[in-house]
């Protein structure tokens, strides 16, 4: 009897750690957690004075990750394209309960050559900008759920910058 309930603490323990394990690689998800966050950016661009359409797509590895629209009534359309170029995580982002890390990034954006005002060829709009996360998660978040988190701040912190850069 004693090394029956001795086998079923043993399982139950086994079963406990791989649900942990399950969890931490984010095979489960269950996100019991709070999170903080600051960023911080700088940025780099030339606002266009013409009144257009702009529909802004932000691209991460030649992939479309997000879209926005800016509508200024009766205008052509301008494609901005923004171009993420790196995501860089450093700092504590392994441990179970406790996260504490910072992720960079850096992106340029810009609309299709054309032939400008003055005659050159160049671009409408242009620009870069870098940044930085700071993330503190507290609780039970995967570290595939983390740097989910961050990188969404990340985008939506670029599409703001891009945003403001365009509207005049």
């Amino acid at each position: 009897m004693q090394s029956r309930k001795k086998y079923i603490l043993q399982f139950a323990l086994i079963l406990v750690l791989f649900l942990i394990v399950l969890r931490l690689v984010g095979v489960i998800d269950l996100s019991l957690y709070t999170s903080k966050f600051n960023s911080n950016q700088t940025a780099s661009f030339g606002k266009s004075s013409n009144l257009k359409n702009y529909q802004i797509e932000l691209e991460y590895k030649d992939k479309n990750i997000d879209q926005h629209m800016i509508i200024n009534g009766d205008y052509e359309t301008e494609t901005v394209t923004v171009k993420i170029e790196t995501y860089t995580f450093s700092g504590n982002y392994y441990l179970p309960f406790y996260k504490n890390f910072v992720m960079h990034y850096k992106c340029t954006y810009k609309t299709p050559p054309m032939t400008l005002e003055d005659g050159t060829e160049g671009h409408l709009i242009s620009g870069e900008i870098e940044g930085a996360i700071e993330s503190e998660i507290t609780g039970l978040c995967t570290i595939k759920k983390a740097k989910a988190l961050a990188i969404e701040r990340a985008v939506e912190a670029m599409k703001n910058t891009v945003i403001q850069s365009i509207i005049p």
